[in-house]
């Protein structure tokens, strides 16, 4: 009787041990850094080649953001608006600029593995826009034509990383990195509408990548790339 107490109490412990280890929570808070950026610190701008060998230069690139919330790897259960909104913003980021720049704010949150980062657009932007894009287009035998991308939207958004990354220690530096190559590479600009000299874009296309184009991470050296 006493070996089996004692084998039944073993399994209790065992199961306990296993379900603690399903929480992606860890002991304590750690203080978090979140940059955001849509190229890297050393480069003024990102061009490249499109699907017709033409060359897409961007010139200016912002992006408005707010109520930015990181999200437990697989855990939805956290309800406390305080606690949920982590960044509350707005943000108007600049995403060519250095990355030296765009720290956007710092917050202390519990330790834990996250695998989601939520955020809203808003419309902080010169004209009530979310987004504005622009740049030159140069067709393989051309000459370059402005282009311009503007978005108007306040809806929420989210970039997942499936793996997760590890949030503990009292120094993190989070990055939220666009790739505007990404962002744009759907875009077909020899066919997009002319007007007044300047390549429209529409804006519902590229909206529809705007997720695809998203990554979120660690970046302990700060070095505008995701570890």
């Amino acid at each position: 009787m006493k070996k089996q107490i004692i084998g039944a109490l073993a399994s209790f412990f065992l199961v306990i041990i296993l379900i603690s280890g399903c929480n992606l929570g860890l002991d304590g808070t750690s203080s978090v850094s979140l940059s955001v950026t849509g190229a890297s610190s050393t480069d003024a701008s990102r061009d490249f080649i499109d699907a017709h060998n033409g060359t897409v230069a961007f010139t200016t690139a912002f992006i408005a953001l707010e109520r930015i919330e990181l999200k437990l790897l697989g855990d939805e259960s956290i309800t406390d608006t305080e606690l949920e909104t982590m960044y509350n913003g707005p943000y108007s980021v600049d995403l060519l600029a250095d990355l030296s720049t765009q720290e956007i704010g710092t917050v202390e949150i519990p330790s834990g593995i996250y695998g989601k980062i939520e955020m809203e657009l808003t419309d902080a932007l010169e004209g009530g826009y979310s987004v504005i894009i622009t740049g030159t287009y140069t067709p393989e035998s051309g000459t370059a034509t402005d282009f311009v991308y503007r978005y108007m939207n306040t809806e929420d958004f989210k970039i997942e990383d499936p793996a997760g990354f590890e949030v503990s220690g009292s120094d993190v530096s989070l990055l939220l990195s666009f790739d505007l190559d990404q962002w744009f590479a759907s875009v077909d600009f020899s066919t997009a509408p002319v007007v007044e000299g300047t390549i429209v874009l529409d804006a519902d296309t590229i909206e529809a990548y705007i997720e695809a184009a998203g990554e979120i991470g660690i970046d302990d050296n700060r070095d505008g790339i995701i570890d």
